[in-house]
Formats: structure tokens, sequence, C-alpha cells
């Protein structure tokens, strides 16, 4: 797992929590149905059909392992080829035209090299998520002395948060 139950009751300073661990996983779903790719690191065997480039293009991100690439069933030497974020490279000449890659590959993020912005991303909306249990959907109440206040929050449009992923959004 990403995103650790107590990492979270030290960010929102709510201890106790029994579903601290729920509002992490869905606010972390959340989160990737934004980025479009999962975050935890995982190995992934995928198919695609080449365009005649230097690259193509994996279906998870970032890539943390290249394992073997086949351009039409054949086996090619792991040397030859380079990685960055979703992209393969082909360093000595380009991918065939319509030929079918194959690669096989590990994928996403552990707890130690998620970015620090998804995972204050997932603290909050989680966060948000946890306001609106027990019965408070949308509400945070606050007491000032005599005086009694509240703090209406949107708790169902997370953009405000998302946002601040958008440059490792899967476009």
């Amino acid at each position: 797992m990403l995103f650790s139950a107590d990492e979270f009751e030290h960010y929102t300073g709510v201890f106790g929590d029994s579903l601290a661990a729920s509002h992490l996983k869905s606010a972390q779903e959340i989160v990737e149905n934004y980025l479009h790719f999962n975050l935890e690191s995982k190995d992934y065997i995928t198919k695609s059909i080449s365009t005649g480039r230097a690259y193509v293009r994996a279906k998870a991100r970032p890539i943390t392992e290249l394992r073997s690439v086949k351009i039409n069933g054949e086996s090619l030497p792991i040397e030859d080829f380079v990685f960055c974020n979703e992209y393969v490279y082909r360093t000595a000449q380009n991918f065939p035209n319509s030929a079918i890659v194959e690669m096989e590959y590990t994928a996403g993020f552990t707890a130690d090299t998620i970015p620090e912005i998804i995972k204050t991303t997932v603290w909050q909306i989680a966060a948000l998520r946890q306001i609106e249990s027990g019965q408070n959907i949308g509400v945070s109440s606050k007491s000032f002395g005599d005086s009694g206040s509240r703090v209406f929050l949107s708790t169902r449009k997370y953009d405000d948060f998302l946002i601040n992923c958008s440059k490792f959004k899967f476009k």
C-alpha cells in the first residue's frame, strides 16, 4: 500500500479513525482516475502497434524496469532500449512501421518514490472524505469561544486538489 494510515493520522490530526484506510483507498482511486494510470508499482506485459518512430508508448507509467521487448515475436537485446516515464526508445533505429511490439516491464510508484504532490493530494482528498463520515456531508464545524461558526466545504468536487497533479496526467 502506498499510503499508511499512521501518516494520514499525523496529517489530519485525527487519531483512531477505523476508516482511515478506506478513506485513503478511495482517495487513491480518485487520483488514479484523474491521472489515468495506477499509482502502485506492478508488472505489465503489453502489446502495441508501432508507428515507425523511435519510441513506443507503454500502457502505464513511470516505467521503472524494462525486462524484455519483442518486435513481431522476435526478442531483441534489452540493451537496445532505454525508457523514460511511459516511453520506450529504441536507440539504434526506429521501430518498424505497424510492427507488433510486446513489452514486459514494471511501472508505478512505491511508498518511497511517489511524488510528494501526489501523496499530499491523496491525503487532502482522504481528509475531505473523512469529514463526510458521521453524517457531516460537506460540513466541517469549528467552534470559537461563545460564538460557533461553520465552514461548508465542497467535498464532491476535487478539481482544486487534482489540478496540482496535472503534470503527471497520462494523456
